[in-house]
């Protein structure tokens, strides 16, 4: 497992803008329903997507990305990084699914490092 990626930042970053982007697509609402906060390794998108769970619960609305990008919950480091971020969402039902599958892959592999550092 030496040498293997654990995330991808880039990956991590697409899913959440498909999510604040456009919130009403199809693919928002695939991308929501199979993942969760586990799927996310930096802190960066998973601050982000607990701040999604949590204007939806408040809302039954996930946020827009200007909205996201601006809330003052959010720590101000990681709204920065989410500023830079210009990477398009995620369009069409197969990308969507190679995302989540993408996602979930990286998922796994962290799982099982732990499992291996734990084990060791």
């Amino acid at each position: 497992m030496v040498g293997r990626k654990l995330y991808s930042l880039k990956t991590e970053l697409i899913a959440i803008r498909s999510l604040t982007v456009e919130p009403d697509s199809r693919e928002a609402q695939a991308i929501l329903s199979k993942i969760d906060e586990s799927f996310f390794a930096t802190e960066t998108c998973r601050t982000a997507f607990k701040a999604c769970q949590k204007s939806l619960r408040k809302s039954s609305e996930l946020p827009y990305w200007e909205d996201l990008v601006t809330d003052v919950s959010i720590d101000e480091s990681i709204r920065e990084a989410l500023e830079e971020c210009k990477y398009p969402p995620v369009q069409g039902k197969k990308r969507t699914v190679k995302l989540i599958e993408i996602l979930g892959e990286y998922r796994r592999w962290r799982l099982l490092s732990n499992i291996g550092k734990i084990a060791a």
